[in-house]
């Protein structure tokens, strides 16, 4: 059968379906992907260390730059473990969403107005799917890269350039020159060779200097393309902000000009990609972009950060939004009153957790044995409170409290490097909390575990007094979970008491993890020490002495 020969034709309509229809199926897959995905409960999610490091770092340059109302500072997101519960929550499609999910919970300050905006965005994406996975897809344009290293010159927009980068320029366009005027003269076009070994030499040397800056220029080039990708969707309910989004984008064309060209990459086709690298090679492209980009970024930053920001909290109110489907979860509910009223509290990190109700209206003491639920209780606390005044979302039935600044002193530890012994880095955690109390502002929420154990006992029960006394006179609410029950004693009149208790059986002890009212009254560490076989003797004496103390007051 003989071939027309006009077959070629047909490969024009086969290569346009191809090359317009392969977009159509990958972003169809990418989005049925992502449907699949929601709600799902994650696996273990935890980020390593470093990248948790490098997440938190658009955060400590943001806060070096503006003030926070609210902030969560870096004590009582270690002492909380918030780092567990970001990596929970994280959700988000790119890094930037990671970012600025982080700083978010960073602020517990933010003004009730911008709070219920950030709630109406939150319902949003968790009622509107074809918002949502609108929104994500454009958001994938960012990557979850870590290590960027662009929160640097977002906020400091230093770059280290070449004094004359003209020189750049020249060298980029002798190629260029020589092969147009080697159409005359063809022995010009010999010069390519040593204009080619030149400009090769200069990308290699100026690639190992300019790495980190170049890094982070492509990153931004990878936001500035999702925040273009979001400003084109149209949803009503984001119109207001979408509109002042492309405003942004608009006063970024010129940097997009030159993105495309700095962003080339390798491919995994290694003809391609070989090609690639020489192409950037030939006309310094990396060099040449690097010089025109960096001017421009610095007289654009500001259109810059609020492109940033918009990219990131969207990704981060999405995160929110998947993060509410994955277990029971209430909307707090805020009140004038100084006071944090709970029920069903759990803490967020906890699969199968407890819940409590509580009522926390004044200075309160919890008792109890270790392992009995205190510090857990009070860190469920603490993180719901942060959680409710930024991402209104509480692991509880019902959660209605004042807005309030949200401070810890637990988990302090020696420090070799600095020489700080337990004692004095329980004393400077109390110091911070004292300063922070007599600042203007919101009411604080302090919450203390085990206070000044570094010291001997009379001297901890002698300052533990007098602090706690002096913390009840601020405009503070306090909870001190400890083992001293001669605090509830000294401080009956003033702070009010709670306990978690236990029960010795046959297999152990077991505990209950309820929070009851009043002090802890058991025995139950000398009752463990009958259980677990010790001599009656030395159980015996320890129960003589423990009545003692109790009846007198004090050691015979």
């Amino acid at each position: 059968m003989p071939v027309s020969p006009f077959w070629p034709l047909f490969l024009i309509p086969a290569a346009a379906a191809l090359l317009f229809g392969l977009p159509f199926f990958t972003r169809r897959a990418a989005r049925r992907q992502l449907q699949a995905q929601w709600g799902e409960k994650p696996g273990q999610r935890a980020l390593d260390e470093d990248v948790l490091a490098d997440i938190g770092e658009y955060h400590r340059l943001r806060r070096d730059s503006q003030p926070y109302a609210g902030l969560v500072d870096d004590s009582t997101w270690r002492d909380l473990d918030m780092d567990a519960v970001l990596s929970r929550m994280n959700f988000c499609q790119s890094v930037a969403g990671a970012e600025v999910l982080h700083d978010l919970l960073r602020d517990t300050g933010l003004c009730g107005e911008a709070l219920a905006a950030r709630e109406a965005r939150i319902s949003l994406f968790q009622a509107d799917e074809e918002a949502r996975l609108d929104c994500q897809l454009a958001l994938r344009k960012v990557g979850r890269a870590s290590f960027h290293g662009a929160a640097r010159h977002l906020f400091h927009p230093d770059f280290n350039l070449p004094a004359h980068p003209w020189r750049y320029y020249l060298l980029a366009a002798l190629p260029l020159l020589l092969l147009i005027t080697g159409l005359f003269f063809p022995p010009l076009l010999l010069a390519l060779i040593p204009a080619f070994g030149l400009n090769m030499f200069i990308h290699y040397r100026t690639d190992m200097r300019y790495h980190g800056q170049a890094g982070a220029l492509r990153h931004l080039g990878r936001v500035l393309a999702g925040g273009k990708a979001l400003s084109k969707l149209k949803i009503p309910a984001l119109k207001p902000e979408l509109d002042r989004l492309q405003e942004d984008i608009r006063a970024l064309n010129s940097l997009n000009r030159w993105l495309p060209y700095f962003q080339m990459e390798r491919t995994a086709d290694p003809n391609f990609g070989f090609m690639v690298d020489l192409y950037k090679i030939f006309f310094l492209l990396d060099m040449v972009s690097l010089c025109r980009i960096s001017g421009k970024v610095t007289r654009n930053i500001e259109a810059l950060r609020r492109v940033y920001r918009f990219v990131g909290e969207r990704d981060a109110e999405i995160a929110i939004a998947a993060w509410r489907g994955t277990a029971a979860y209430c909307k707090p509910v805020f009140i004038e009153e100084k006071a944090l009223l709970a029920q069903g509290l759990a803490h967020p990190l906890l699969d199968d957790p407890v819940p409590n109700d509580f009522a926390w209206e004044r200075g309160t003491l919890i008792t109890g044995s270790n392992a009995s639920g205190k510090s857990t209780f009070i860190k469920a606390l603490a993180v719901n409170a942060i959680l409710a005044q930024t991402v209104l979302t509480c692991r509880a039935e019902s959660l209605r409290l004042c807005r309030a600044r949200v401070m810890t002193a637990m988990a302090m530890k020696d420090s070799l490097l600095t020489g700080e012994s337990y004692y004095i880095a329980e004393i400077k955690a109390l110091k911070r909390i004292n300063l922070a109390a007599d600042t203007p502002g919101l009411p604080l929420f302090c919450l203390v575990d085990e206070i000044l154990r570094g010291t001997n006992t009379v001297e901890r029960i002698a300052a533990s007094t007098a602090v706690l006394t002096s913390f009840i006179s601020k405009n503070m609410l306090v909870i001190n979970a400890t083992h001293d029950v001669e605090l509830v004693a000294l401080l009956e009149e003033k702070y009010g008491n709670a306990h978690f208790s236990e029960d010795i059986a046959r297999e152990g002890m077991r505990f209950s993890y309820r929070i009851q009212p009043g002090p802890a009254r058991g025995r139950n560490a000398i009752r463990l020490l009958a259980h677990l076989g010790f001599d009656p003797g030395i159980v015996s004496q320890a129960e003589n002495l423990s009545r003692y103390f109790d009846e007198n007051g004090e050691w015979p």
